[in-house]
């Protein structure tokens, strides 16, 4: 979303096209060398004079051709946001490709407006797909929890229905939140007018459970069912040994959000690395000295952790995310007990009874 929550020409202006669009790299999940299908979402006019634009598909490197044009869209019609699929055959080569508006340097007249295009594998039976909701730099929960506040239902409806809609019968959504980092310097008060300190633990956790509450609405608003709709709080990588307290404080308030909600887990990064074997491994961007960004290789390998720790996750219920299956969760439990939609459901039945006890008597003491 943010800074660019959509891309807009007023009524009567027109904009120059340059890298309109989405870029897809040579190699990687998605290959420009078979069939894939781009989905665009853009709005629609009743009155005013709407355009028209013509999307395309072309190198993305020298000498940038174009390697397919699709059909003309109209934007005439009702005031609505709407969508079209846009077939690609293929590249005969593995390049880097790109979806744009139109040709480059062609001219876009106003009023338009466009809000997403995705690609996908049409040949693909199983799978997931990603998508980034928020992706800005410098910023903290409470820019995440404040720009997906402004974003309107329509917006955000339309958003998670381009998502849903490439699944089958049963739906499952997971929303990933990733920060920490960025909220150790910030200086706006919280958004819910409390008094707490801008950086503070506490107005970590209110912005946490504001974003997911949004999002949770959304779903209410949509007619959808809440239990195809999960959340995984991922508070940053440890940037020192021992890890900066503040950073330790948000994870800890991480989990303290995420036993408020069903189907709600948090990754804990400095269960998974620290600082020495980060910096051992050349994890660190600038040989070190700058902590808050990582290498390539550092988010493969971390990723993949992240992975297997949810892996693990589903076969041995560590409720309160301390590493270890013991009286804690079980206690937990058992505080629970009889309860409908708990967190502490571990069986997703509904209730914790006594299904819920067994499986995690039977993975007593399991790291």
């Amino acid at each position: 979303m943010r800074p660019l929550n959509y891309a807009y020409v007023a009524d009567g202006e027109s904009t120059t096209l340059r890298n309109h669009g989405l870029a897809i790299p040579a190699s990687g999940v998605l290959s420009s060398t078979e069939p894939l299908y781009f989905h665009i979402s853009y709005a629609t006019f009743a009155s005013g004079s709407p355009g028209s634009f013509t999307p395309i598909v072309r190198l993305g490197a020298p000498p940038y051709s174009v390697l397919q044009s699709f059909p003309t869209i109209t934007l005439a019609g009702d005031d609505e946001i709407t969508s079209a699929i846009l077939p690609f055959a293929g590249s005969s080569t593995a390049a880097p490709i790109q979806v744009m508006l139109g040709t480059f340097n062609s001219t876009l007249n106003g009023p338009f407006v466009g809000y997403t295009i995705r690609a996908e594998r049409p040949t693909a039976s199983t799978g997931a797909s990603f998508s980034s909701l928020y992706a800005y730099g410098s910023q903290s929960a409470r820019d995440m929890a404040e720009a997906i506040q402004q974003a309107s239902d329509k917006y955000l409806i339309e958003y998670f229905s381009q998502i849903r809609s490439l699944q089958g019968p049963d739906k499952f959504v997971m929303v990933r939140i990733n920060s920490g980092l960025n909220d150790r310097n910030e200086d706006l008060p919280p958004l819910d007018g409390s008094s707490f300190e801008p950086s503070s633990p506490e107005a970590y956790a209110i912005h946490l459970n504001l974003i997911i509450e949004r999002i949770r609405s959304i779903w209410t608003e949509a007619g959808w069912s809440q239990s195809e709709l999960y959340f995984l709080l991922a508070p940053s990588h440890p940037v020192a040994q021992p890890d900066e307290a503040i950073l330790s404080a948000y994870r800890e308030k991480a989990r303290e959000v995420s036993s408020q909600y069903d189907r709600c887990v948090v990754v804990d990064f400095a269960q998974l690395t620290d600082a020495n074997e980060m910096l051992a491994n050349g994890w660190y961007q600038s040989g070190g000295s700058d902590r808050n960004h990582l290498t390539e290789e550092a988010y493969e390998a971390l990723s993949l952790r992240e992975l297997d720790a949810l892996l693990a996750y589903t076969s041995c219920p560590d409720i309160n995310g301390d590493g270890l299956t013991d009286l804690a969760d079980l206690n937990a439990v058992l505080a629970s007990f009889g309860q409908a939609s708990s967190a502490n459901d571990l069986t997703g039945d509904g209730i914790v009874g006594l299904q819920d006890l067994n499986a995690l008597l039977s993975a007593f003491g399991s790291p």
